[in-house]
């Protein structure tokens, strides 16, 4: 599970998981309010990954400079802030759609094992 922080204000945030993240944008892309199963709000400041929380640390936690390069290389952050950028991009493109995220970001051109003749003389 995948975890964002929906900022109220710049010190009072809303915690969500990634079945709501996409409410969360639209709501800050038309500048409006939401309510969230942790809460609600009149105005959305950011939008940001819990990456404190995808980690395990406690609420509050200050990470440590060592720790911030762990969490740069971990999975589930990496992910969050993937699903974020992708929502985005839907948004501008096909803002009356709902989003459907993609299951995997590897591209496969063939279905299993060619050689590289096959694939450079179609």
């Amino acid at each position: 599970m995948r975890y964002f922080k929906v900022y109220k204000d710049f010190n009072n945030f809303i915690s969500i998981d990634d079945t709501e993240i996409e409410k969360a944008l639209r709501a800050f892309k038309a500048q409006t309010g939401a309510i969230f199963e942790g809460g609600a709000t009149a105005r959305i400041e950011a939008i940001l990954p819990d990456n404190v929380r995808m980690m395990g640390w406690n609420e509050g936690y200050k990470p440590l400079p060592e720790e911030m390069g762990e969490i740069s290389r971990d999975g589930r952050c990496m992910s969050a802030q993937r699903l974020i950028g992708q929502i985005k991009e839907h948004l501008a493109l096909r803002p009356n759609e709902p989003f459907k995220e993609l299951q995997s970001g590897v591209q496969k051109h063939t279905q299993g094992l060619t050689s590289l003749g096959d694939l450079l003389n179609p």
